[in-house]
């Protein structure tokens, strides 16, 4: 997975800078969060959705925890981090 840092948002459009510094725009939108992500945020998220050119939707996945969401080599999870508190999403559309 990719540590990626929210750099701008604009309505669904998030431009995103990698660990490399190398800047990534993707249209998302996240259900089931109480707040949604913030400059400042970070992603983890592998390189196949990095590369995407639709628009993604992640839905949160309560029952993942940590330990769960390490051993999942599947490329449809993220990881959200706001304000230190972690949360694991499934891509559900795009």
């Amino acid at each position: 997975m990719i540590k990626c840092v929210i750099e701008k948002i604009e309505d669904y459009n998030y431009t995103l800078r990698d660990i490399d510094n190398e800047m990534h725009a993707l249209n998302m939108d996240f259900y089931g969060l109480k707040n949604k992500p913030n400059v400042g945020d970070c992603l983890y998220i592998k390189e196949e959705i990095l590369m995407s050119q639709v628009p993604l939707y992640f839905e949160i996945m309560p029952n993942l925890n940590k330990e769960a969401f390490l051993r999942l080599n599947e490329k449809e999870f993220l990881l959200l981090v706001i304000e230190n508190q972690e949360y694991y999403l499934k891509r559900v559309y795009g």
